[in-house]
């Protein structure tokens, strides 16, 4: 037996840590998994999951909570691993092993105290690596990004990054767009070669660096990305919004993944040419119009109240109580707030037009973005066959995505994002009850009730610090833009597939259409 055998069946003999302080349990977690994930042992990485589970229980610090939690995410992720078969090519729909790797990786990634970058990179470069895999590309090249915003040299986070965006490119329908993402992802995959990788990687970003310079010429491979240009139409006060938009990755563009210049700051995503019955109407064209609309919208009311820079004309005369808590009352305000609710409005209006494409049946009152994919809408009844019976990967993505959204019904509450709850809770008073935004002066709402007396807590109220509520409304936006990306993916898959099948018999006469020109826009 080698030393990791020996080291292994040490460390497995123990079956609790009831007598380890915790940062010797700690230090023992990482070294069972550690070897188990080496030696491809289920039952290692099984036992370090329960001896975490003794951990988890304790009272630890922030410190202690982001490692055990990063530990938990690797043992589960190796237990992914062992299940998963490597020639399906296809991730499962249902995958338990994976929702806790990405909810402990993401639980271990939300506090800041993680800051050392041998642990960072690493988890930011795992997270991404199992988000691509279930075809989640837009959330995991922002995980990479991050990984390389630390530490630029991190050859797996290049090489990964490459590969994905690789993945990715593969489901844009617009040649220019595949052309710029693939030049993106042959210069990472060649940077991560370059650098220190694992041997088990290495391979399969050769075999992708070999298939992009098969589609990309010499030529291609290697000039500049161009970035284009502001054209004189566009104004200074235009500018400003488009670069935030940029920046934050907001445009309906699968470029905007990989570029922050003028020729990314549009919405040019679109449905593929499309199938439909003789007798079918333009509906999902309409329907996707109004989608990309109102996602656009929602985008632009919430930057206009967030850099809002004093009161509007539209506040004067306006007479408010001082309740004596630094409440947010403003036009800037209430648009960010609609910003938030007609962003979170898209996402069951998606389910809507899935429903409709892929003939569902579910009556138009009970379609929800959470429960479209199962069985009566049931999570306890199982995935519909007319989902599972799909190799789309995009639409997988999409059924991933569901799951980071709380909704509040049996099967709903369990999800993979630390901040789908809270989401959830301001959209549901934002809706129907009561939600009240502070300022950054205000002492919190347990403070108020501690330090202070009980009339400067408003009981009444979903009390919430205003800069919260927009990093969760900013969060929204990214996930119905990722939403609406993978959506038309999926549409796309779907009609390449029915192209395939089609036989030399089938007559499918064209209907050219144009563009809604930007000036009839009313």
């Amino acid at each position: 037996m080698n030393e990791i055998e020996n080291n292994y069946q040490t460390l497995l003999k123990r079956d609790s840590i009831a007598d380890l302080e915790t940062e010797a349990g700690l230090r023992h977690l990482g070294l069972l998994i550690d070897t188990a994930n080496a030696l491809r042992r289920e039952a290692g990485l099984k036992k370090a999951v329960s001896l975490g589970a003794e951990i988890e229980a304790r009272s630890l610090s922030a410190d202690e909570v982001c490692r055990l939690n990063y530990f938990l995410a690797n043992a589960w992720s190796g237990l992914r691993g062992i299940k998963t078969r490597p020639s399906s090519g296809f991730p499962t729909w249902e995958d338990p092993e994976a929702e806790q790797e990405i909810l402990h990786y993401r639980t271990s990634l939300s506090y800041p105290e993680l800051d050392d970058s041998r642990v960072l990179c690493p988890a930011l470069t795992n997270l991404a690596n199992v988000m691509s895999w279930l075809g989640r590309p837009v959330e995991a090249i922002a995980y990479w990004d991050r990984a390389l915003a630390r530490d630029q040299s991190f050859g797996m986070a290049r090489g990964n990054r490459g590969y994905g965006i690789f993945l990715y490119g593969q489901y844009a329908q617009s040649e220019t767009h595949r052309h710029v993402l693939w030049r993106q992802a042959y210069r990472d995959i060649c940077q991560g070669l370059d650098g220190n990788v694992e041997e088990h990687a290495r391979g399969v970003f050769e075999r992708a660096q070999q298939s992009l310079e098969k589609v990309l010429s010499p030529q291609c491979r290697n000039q500049p990305a161009a970035t284009g240009s502001w054209g004189e139409e566009c104004s200074a006060q235009e500018r400003k919004y488009r670069m935030w938009a940029l920046e934050n990755c907001l445009f309906l563009t699968p470029t905007n993944e990989v570029s922050r210049g003028p020729d990314s700051a549009n919405d040019d995503l679109m449905l593929p040419d499309m199938v439909v019955g003789i007798d079918d109407d333009m509906r999902l064209l309409g329907m996707m119009n109004q989608l990309k609309q109102e996602y656009a919208s929602a985008r632009y009311i919430f930057y206009t109240g967030l850099t809002s820079c004093g009161p509007h004309f539209s506040d004067r005369l306006v007479r408010l109580v001082n309740t004596l808590d630094y409440p947010s009352y403003s036009l800037a305000a209430e648009q960010e707030k609609a910003g938030f609710r007609i962003a979170y409005s898209v996402l069951d209006k998606i389910a809507f037009f899935l429903n409709e494409y892929l003939d569902l049946g579910i009556r138009h009152s009970g379609v929800s973005f959470r429960s479209l994919w199962y069985q009566a809408s049931q999570r306890k009844k199982g995935l519909r066959p007319a989902i599972t019976c799909r190799r789309n990967l995009p639409l997988h993505g999409l059924f991933w995505l569901s799951k980071d959204l709380f909704e509040d019904a049996p099967g709903f509450r369990d999800v993979i994002a630390p901040e789908a709850r809270g989401v959830s809770q301001l959209r549901n008073h934002l809706e129907h009850r009561y939600l009240k935004l502070h300022e950054r002066e205000w002492i919190g709402a347990e403070n108020a009730t501690r330090f202070g007396p009980s009339w400067n807590h408003d009981a009444l109220a979903y009390s919430v610090y205003r800069h919260e509520f927009e990093a969760k409304a900013l969060w929204l936006l990214k996930t119905v833009r990722a939403a609406l990306i993978y959506l038309t993916g999926a549409v796309f898959v779907e009609e390449a597939l029915k192209e395939r099948e089609r036989t030399e018999q089938d007559i499918v006469p064209p209907i050219p259409l144009d563009y809604w020109e930007d000036d009839w826009k009313r």
